[in-house]
């Protein structure tokens, strides 16, 4: 049962393993530097209930070569994963990307089980190229992905003043995309989730 911020931030020693974790309380980070639980290297399959729970005031710095590889607070969410009954307030993103994906929740969701999630925040954006949503930077269209009852909320402040690339620059509420790799025209569950 996680308690505090800093047991919430030892996940990232955890979360490849499968184990299962829930929140006892809300979790303040307010004065508290947070790392990153991963990169597209790291797939996350263990289990997270917040229980109806509240974690805020967190700040997510993302450096561009932090960005290269792909980052969120979780990494890319794969089969077995699950995040659920979770309120994210006050999260604040200063993400420098100059070209893969990154999400202020989520890399990436490619399976697994996302649901019940609220996340209020805002989001400091200087993009060269690269998909980038409040979510996720990709959700991954696949029968085994399942996001439902998601609401994210706040502001985007987008500089992409040097956006040079031939390479589109996406951005998104939810997901800076979404996407069938396989084109297996994979019929996923994505309801009640949207945006403000």
């Amino acid at each position: 049962i996680i308690t505090t911020p800093q047991e919430f931030q030892s996940i990232i020693n955890y979360m490849t393993h499968g184990y299962y974790f829930e929140l006892g309380n809300d979790i303040d980070f307010a004065d508290i530097d947070f790392t990153p639980f991963g990169t597209y290297d790291s797939d996350y399959i263990s289990k997270l209930d917040g229980k109806g729970y509240t974690v805020k005031n967190l700040v997510l710095n993302i450096t561009p070569t932090q960005a290269s590889k792909g980052h969120g607070i979780f990494p890319r969410v794969i089969e077995g994963g699950v995040v659920k009954n979770i309120k994210f307030e006050n999260i604040i993103g200063n993400i420098d990307n100059k070209g893969t994906q990154c999400g202020l929740l989520f890399m990436g969701v490619q399976g697994g089980v996302v649901e019940n999630l609220h996340l209020e925040g805002r989001i400091n954006y200087k993009g060269s190229a690269g998909r980038f949503g409040f979510f996720a930077g990709d959700v991954v269209l696949r029968t085994d992905t399942r996001v439902k009852n998601v609401y994210v909320g706040g502001t985007i402040n987008l500089d992409a003043s040097y956006h040079t690339s031939d390479i589109p620059l996406n951005v998104g509420g939810l997901s800076g995309r979404f996407i069938d790799y396989a084109e297996t025209h994979a019929t996923p569950t994505l309801a009640d989730s949207f945006s403000d």
